[in-house]
C-alpha cells in the first residue's frame, strides 16, 4: 500500500537500488500516478533500475485471475520478469 505511504522512503529504496541493481513493481492498475512513477521519483538518477508491470491493455471482463493473467502482472509474469534480469 505504498501510495498511503507519505513521504516514500527514498533513503530505503535507493539503498535497494544500489544493493540489488533492480526494483520491480507490480500493480494492479495503469501506471500513470502509481507507485512506478512515485518509486521512480524517490530514486531519482538511479530511477532506471525501476521495472513496471502494470495494466497497460483495455479492461475486460472475467475472473480475477484472468484479468491479472490477461494484464501480465500475475505471478507467472513476475516470476518471467525476475529471471530475465537474474
Amino acid at each position: 500500500d505504498l501510495y498511503s505511504i507519505k513521504p516514500v522512503d527514498s533513503v530505503t529504496l535507493r539503498k535497494a537500488a544500489r544493493q540489488t541493481g533492480r526494483l520491480l513493481v507490480v500493480e494492479d492498475h495503469r501506471p500513470a500516478g502509481g507507485i512506478g512513477e512515485a518509486v521512480r521519483a524517490a530514486l531519482g538518477s538511479l530511477a532506471g533500475t525501476v521495472i513496471s508491470l502494470a495494466v497497460n491493455k483495455t479492461p475486460r471482463s472475467g475472473k480475477p485471475a484472468e484479468l491479472i493473467r490477461h494484464q501480465g502482472i500475475d505471478s507467472s509474469a513476475i516470476v518471467q520478469t525476475v529471471n530475465k534480469f537474474l
